[in-house]
């Protein structure tokens, strides 16, 4: 078993759209982001999963490992394992990033996507709540011995996941340098 030690640092805002659970019911911005049940602002650690491994012709593994991708997939999927489910947002002080209202740091993002509709393409406003950088995600994961995926895939898959961002709207969002992978155990 390998244990790591893994640093983002955000290097662009960082934008949520949390699901509602049905396709019908709009939230308000302050309530699409992802909290803890501490009331941190978080990212899921589902969404690495995703970043990492999803069945996206652009997920990590797909864009490092081309062809070979389908085996690297299945070892980050059934033996990588973080220790919580929400990974937590912080400032650089380490201080957790927690929603009291809108700041200079934390703000409502205002966007007009164009979405297809038959032959037209229609306007789509869409607000997000964000928060500026810079931001950072600490957190550990293990990886479980297997056949499948080596410590030196996660790492390249990692290093691949900075030019993806995290959050939504990506890449033009969301953008992250990961300043540390180091093995702790």
């Amino acid at each position: 078993m390998s244990r790591f030690q893994v640093h983002f640092k955000g290097i662009k805002p960082i934008l949520f759209d949390r699901y509602a659970g049905n396709n019908n019911t709009k939230l308000p911005p302050e309530k699409k982001f992802h909290l803890t049940q501490d009331g941190v602002i978080c990212i899921p650690a589902i969404n690495i999963y995703a970043a990492l491994a999803s069945e996206s012709p652009t997920c990590a593994a797909k864009l490092v490992f081309g062809k070979t991708a389908s085996k690297i997939k299945i070892g980050i999927q059934s033996f990588l394992h973080f220790d919580t489910p929400d990974l937590p947002l912080t400032d650089d002080d380490g201080k957790p990033i927690v929603f009291e209202g809108w700041n200079d740091k934390i703000k409502v993002f205002h966007h007009v996507a164009k979405v297809k509709k038959g032959s037209l393409s229609v306007p789509s406003p869409k607000e997000r709540p964000g928060i500026l950088p810079p931001w950072n995600m600490n957190f550990q994961c293990e990886l479980l011995p297997n056949e499948f995926c080596k410590d030196e895939d996660l790492q390249a898959m990692l290093k691949m996941a900075q030019t993806m961002g995290m959050g939504t709207f990506r890449p033009q969002f969301g953008g992250f340098i990961m300043t540390q992978f180091e093995k702790v155990k």
